[in-house]
């Protein structure tokens, strides 16, 4: 399951922000301008933890001490929004990815609903939570069939050893292919 935010939601993020907080003018302009161009939409991505990213950028709203405006790419930082708008032209296919520092009384649920590593870590606990799930199933019908197996061996019933000696050969391949 892909997970992407949609560009009408950053845009309505991004206009609540411009709207409810006072920002300096460079960067109400530069959110303006992002706001305006979907194509550069597609390659934001808001974030919780930024410190992995390769490119991105930290923006604080009024109320939130600290510089209003960081943009980095690789080890190399600024505060000056003229540079971010002219690196994000000149490169536009390339990701980039934005922390917003709000408020701590202003928590948005908006702005937690576009945060695509929160949503990629849910997603990957989920897929990790059914994959035990599947493992602990096919554990439990392996045991089930083995005690089926005994049970036909002291039987002494061939017709059913055999039969169950190839489910859990089948069940037992299956495991194996899943695990590698």
């Amino acid at each position: 399951m892909q997970y992407s935010v949609t560009v009408k939601r950053k845009k309505r993020f991004l206009k609540w922000m411009k709207l409810y907080f006072q920002l300096e003018e460079e960067l109400d302009w530069f959110l303006q301008d992002l706001i305006d161009d979907d194509q550069l939409l597609t390659k934001l991505h808001f974030v919780q933890d930024i410190e992995h990213c390769p490119k991105g950028m930290i923006v604080s709203t009024s109320g939130v001490s600290g510089l209003s405006f960081l943009f980095f790419k690789g080890g190399v930082y600024t505060e000056d929004v003229y540079t971010a708008y002219h690196e994000l032209q000149l490169y536009r296919e390339e990701a980039f990815y934005i922390k917003v520092n709000l408020p701590e009384f202003f928590q948005n649920s908006l702005y937690y609903s576009l945060l695509e590593d929160e949503q990629k870590e849910r997603e990957n606990d989920s897929e990790l939570a059914n994959d035990m799930l599947e493992h602990l199933l096919l554990d439990g019908k392996l045991q089930q069939l083995e005690r089926a197996i005994n049970v036909a061996l002291d039987q002494r019933d061939d017709v059913q050893f055999k039969k169950l000696s190839i489910k859990y050969q089948e069940l037992t391949h299956r495991k194996l292919t899943k695990t590698k």
